[in-house]
């Protein structure tokens, strides 16, 4: 395994972020948490080491667990997770697995303090259909409905320049420009009831130029 330490310059900030590369073969029920060479070179990081809540903080503290290589809320309580790390434009791609009944977001640009935060002044990602589509815009706009696999989906969410686009096994439900941009903020997690689990959460700067330049940190 090779372990790289990245630091990007992110919406004015200096994020580090661990890259782990090359993990062989599966140690958790979810596939362990990597960058291919690929997606490093392309400038993806993880957000998610896939084994610690490293790099997050959890509302009520103890409202999340690492279960079999995978996020998940502990039951019976309204849970929050919150990015230690502000970004700006970013996109982002994550699995995850929502119960039937499962009221859940992703959030971006998430800023001040507000629990849980309020759909006016961040961007939330419906998962699971108890609150609407899945994709959908809480408080926006809705998405585009697909039929509910049973199991995994993936999510590919991208927010650039106030253009919030969302997909979902590959397919995209949502497009939506927001007339007062966001410019940046908290990348989260909501369940407010229902199960939920969230594996491979990896994230790519978009608009920023990494201080990794493949040998070293100059550029």
């Amino acid at each position: 395994m090779t372990i790289i330490l990245r630091r990007l310059w992110v919406g004015g900030v200096v994020v580090h972020a661990l890259l782990l590369w090359g993990l062989a073969g599966p140690i958790w029920a979810q596939p362990a948490a990597t960058i291919t060479p690929q997606e490093l070179n392309e400038g993806w990081i993880l957000l998610f080491d896939g084994a610690t809540l490293f790099g997050w903080q959890a509302v009520p503290e103890n409202a999340w667990q690492v279960s079999e290589g995978a996020l998940r809320p502990v039951a019976g309580q309204k849970a929050l997770l919150r990015s230690t790390s502000q970004f700006g434009d970013f996109a982002l791609r994550c699995r995850y697995r929502a119960g039937s009944q499962t009221d859940a977001a992703v959030v971006a640009h998430w800023v001040g303090e507000r629990v849980p935060p309020d759909p006016a002044t961040c961007y939330v990602v419906r998962l699971g259909t108890a609150g609407g589509p899945e994709g959908s815009l809480a408080g926006r706009k809705a998405a585009r409905t697909l039929p509910a696999p049973t199991g995994w989906r993936s999510l590919e969410l991208a927010v650039q320049s106030g253009r919030v686009t969302v997909a979902l096994d590959g397919q995209q439900v949502l497009d939506y420009t927001d007339p007062q941009s966001r410019r940046r903020g908290h990348v989260g997690v909501v369940c407010s009831q229902g199960s939920l689990a969230l594996a491979d959460v990896k994230l790519k700067p978009l608009g920023m130029k990494s201080l990794f330049n493949g040998k070293d940190l100059s550029g």
